[in-house]
């Protein structure tokens, strides 16, 4: 096993299949830092509604781009391991495989509800 085949894979083994927005808030200390406005931000509602807002949408885009990273490692394991050459549109191009192989898109599991 080559080098960088082990740093991939251990690389595509470290990174989550799914995406829990409740644990990404609990990661980010986001939940604190609302409760703490909360607490000071008496009176300003609409500033607070606006605030989890905007925590709620960070919390969405680094699910996706940690889905997007997943894609991105999927796709390299993929061209890595073909046998034959690799062109350059092969290597510019994430075929549907790399993003659908995720967990976010087994209808099953999604079915069941969050993290079990």
């Amino acid at each position: 096993m080559e080098k960088s085949e082990i740093v991939t894979g251990s690389l595509a083994a470290a990174l989550p299949d799914s995406i829990n927005l409740r644990r990404e808030l609990s990661e980010t200390h986001a939940e604190d830092v609302l409760e703490e406005l909360e607490r000071e931000l008496v009176g300003l509602a609409p500033v607070k509604a606006r605030i989890k807002q905007i925590v709620a949408l960070l919390a969405v885009a680094r699910s996706i781009r940690n889905a997007l990273d997943r894609a991105r490692l999927r796709h390299a394991n993929r061209h890595f391991e073909q046998a034959g050459p690799v062109s350059r549109d092969d290597l510019m191009t994430i075929d549907a495989p790399d993003v659908l192989t995720s967990r976010v898109f087994d209808l099953d599991q999604a079915n069941e509800g969050p993290n079990k």
